[in-house]
C-alpha cells in the first residue's frame, strides 16, 4: 500500500471525515490562471504571504520587520511573493 493512500485511511479511520481525491476530469474542469512567477523585481518588497501570516499572530510593525525582503512578485497581482507563498496562493 503506498504510504499516501495509508495516511489517508489512518486520517478517515480517526475523524470519521472521508477524504476526497481530485480526479483528472474535475482538475481538467478549473479554470488555470495567467499568474506569473517574476523574479526579476528592481526595488525590494515584503512578501504579502509571509506578512499576512505573520499578522495573524503580531502587530503590523512588528509583522513588517520581520518579513522576507524579496525582489519576486506575481505580475499579474502586483504583489510581492516568495516562492513558497506564491505557489500556496496560486496554485
Amino acid at each position: 500500500m503506498p504510504k499516501k493512500n495509508f495516511m489517508e485511511a489512518i486520517i478517515e479511520a480517526l475523524t470519521q471525515v472521508p477524504i476526497l481525491t481530485e480526479t483528472a476530469n474535475e482538475c481538467a474542469a478549473m479554470p488555470k490562471t495567467n499568474h506569473t512567477f517574476e523574479n526579476k523585481g528592481i526595488k525590494r518588497r515584503n512578501c504579502a504571504g509571509c506578512y499576512n501570516k505573520l499578522r495573524a499572530t503580531l502587530n503590523s510593525k512588528d509583522a513588517q520587520r520581520k518579513t522576507k525582503k524579496i525582489k519576486s512578485y506575481c505580475a499579474e497581482c502586483n504583489k510581492g511573493y516568495c516562492a513558497k507563498c506564491f505557489y500556496e496562493n496560486h496554485l
